[in-house]
């Protein structure tokens, strides 16, 4: 079994220590009596907290066939050429919101991107990740590689994350993405998932509005499910009341649909000129 991994609880550096004694193929399962037919069944993913337990699916009754299997978390980027982050185990894949721990020779530490100090456990920051598997550079544009690797080798994933005392990474947001009110950090996602708890919200987007006294305001665009009555002062009260202050919506635009690129990114500077033409249309 894996040990703990190892944070320094004044600094936020994170080592692994997954020590791994045996590696065996998986236990093979019998055949299904009756054998399945995917006409009949459809792999599906269940409703529970994440990650889910995957089950296959009767297409006329509805009734789940359980199958023994779950669903795990990781994390990587193209500049680290594979995962460096996983959950193991049914245990560790209960950490909901987390990917995991680190991979065998993983070193990282979470970064205050405004002053460059590392940040202790359960502080968000930009994650750096050090380790054989991080690419050399980008062939032909050293500029571009001094911009993402340092002189020893840690590389600046972008990614605000966070890193837990016992060693589990969560990934909070796009550092770029990040909005940034009176020196505080406000994560779109964290607004946005907060916002889809509301029943009469069907889709949320959060982008930051420039604002001379604040840097930047957070504000929000929401698609209402059908036969809902949203009004905007009804929705910034809704989150005022579970986020601190600088948290606060300050606008808020129904509309039909979140602009997405084909991979359902939301397009956060088209919502951004969009809140942009609206505001300045009210002035």
């Amino acid at each position: 079994m894996p040990s703990a991994a190892a944070v320094d609880p004044q600094s936020g550096y994170c080592a692994v220590t997954r020590t791994f004694h045996s590696l065996r193929a998986p236990i093979p399962l019998p055949p299904p009596s009756p054998p399945l037919s995917f006409p009949a069944f459809a792999f599906s993913l269940l409703p529970s907290p994440l990650p889910a337990h995957a089950a296959f699916l009767d297409a006329a009754t509805g009734e789940a066939v359980p199958f023994p299997a779950f669903l795990g978390q990781g994390y990587g980027l193209t500049e680290t050429t594979a995962g460096f982050c996983r959950s193991i185990g049914v245990e560790e894949s209960r950490r909901i919101g987390s990917v995991g721990r680190l991979s065998p020779g993983a070193e990282a530490k979470i970064i205050d991107p405004g002053t460059g100090d590392a940040l202790p456990p359960g502080v968000p920051g930009e994650l750096w990740v050090r380790g054989p598997f991080v690419m050399e550079g980008y062939l032909g544009d050293k500029e571009s590689t001094s911009e993402i690797l340092d002189s020893e080798g840690w590389l600046r994933t972008g990614d605000v994350c966070l890193i837990d005392k016992d060693g589990f990474l969560s990934v909070v947001d796009r550092l770029k993405e990040i909005i940034k009110y009176k020196g505080y950090q406000v994560a779109p996602t964290e607004l946005e998932d907060l916002l889809q708890t509301h029943p009469g919200i069907d889709e949320a987007a959060v982008v930051g509005y420039t604002d001379d006294q604040t840097g930047e305001l957070p504000v929000a665009f929401v698609v209402g499910r059908s036969g809902s009555n949203l009004h905007e002062a009804h929705i910034k009260d809704f989150v005022a009341k579970q986020v601190v202050h600088y948290k606060r919506i300050h606008r808020v635009f129904l509309v039909d649909s979140i602009p997405k690129n084909a991979a359902g990114k939301i397009l956060r500077k088209d919502l951004a000129k969009l809140a942009l033409h609206r505001i300045n249309a009210k002035l």
